[in-house]
């Protein structure tokens, strides 16, 4: 029974009860991410389905969607949910410790398990360590952007963000290096296609997603920063 109680403990909804300024914060900034995450989702499911044109587009790109929802969306979409909580649980260690690098270090390897390229990754490629060496670069960028956020003051993310980063440059530089750090992982995959184990017939539609991913995310940091300062 002890055992369940921290399990459960462990995985409470970030910001739970009252809580401390710092709980509220937690709580404010995982529900910006939790929704973000969700309309990125929306916008990848989009793409699967517009993916192919022309008189025999529909019927193809049906097959596609349909193919992409066998193989790998719904584990992606878990994977990508349980991922945003727990790096949550990452920030909180790292706050409480005071030791942002400790906290991921200790926590780096269940952080991968929740990771879609680094699950479906050949762990025995040449390349894998260095896929985890920029997945552990993007890890940081996070947190260096995330954790100022829970030490601010302010009733909403927005203001948490404006009092955390008072000029939009200061975290721009921040958003850069989390992007920097993604695409250098898509960089790294395309060029090792062997790395991933994704059915070959996927693979060009993956990257095509993959891209219009990348792409959303560059377009909504911007717009939301556009929101945030204006």
């Amino acid at each position: 029974m002890a055992k369940k109680r921290a399990r459960r403990k462990r995985g409470r909804p970030l910001g739970a009860g009252p809580g401390s300024p710092a709980d509220r914060n937690l709580e404010a900034v995982h529900r910006e991410f939790m929704g973000e995450l969700e309309q990125g989702l929306r916008v990848i499911e989009k793409t699967i389905g517009t993916l192919y044109k022309g008189p025999l587009g529909f019927l193809v790109s049906n097959l596609m969607q349909h193919a992409f929802h066998f193989f790998a969306l719904p584990a992606a979409k878990r994977r990508g949910r349980e991922r945003v909580n727990f790096f949550f649980e990452i920030v909180r260690e790292a706050h409480r410790s005071g030791d942002a690098e400790g906290a991921a270090k200790k926590m780096f390897e269940e952080f991968l398990r929740h990771n879609e390229p680094w699950v479906r990754a050949d762990h025995h490629h040449p390349k894998a360590k260095e896929l985890r060496g920029l997945m552990w670069k993007e890890l940081m960028a996070h947190l260096d952007l995330v954790l100022p956020l829970v030490k601010a003051k302010g009733g909403s993310y927005e203001e948490l963000v404006r009092d955390a980063y008072p000029k939009r440059k200061e975290i721009q530089g921040l958003v850069e290096a989390q992007i920097e750090a993604m695409e250098e992982q898509v960089r790294l995959i395309r060029t090792e296609p062997d790395l991933l184990h994704i059915p070959s017939v996927l693979r060009p539609e993956v990257a095509r997603v993959v891209d219009a991913g990348l792409d959303y995310a560059r377009r909504r940091f911007r717009e939301r920063l556009d929101t945030i300062y204006k």
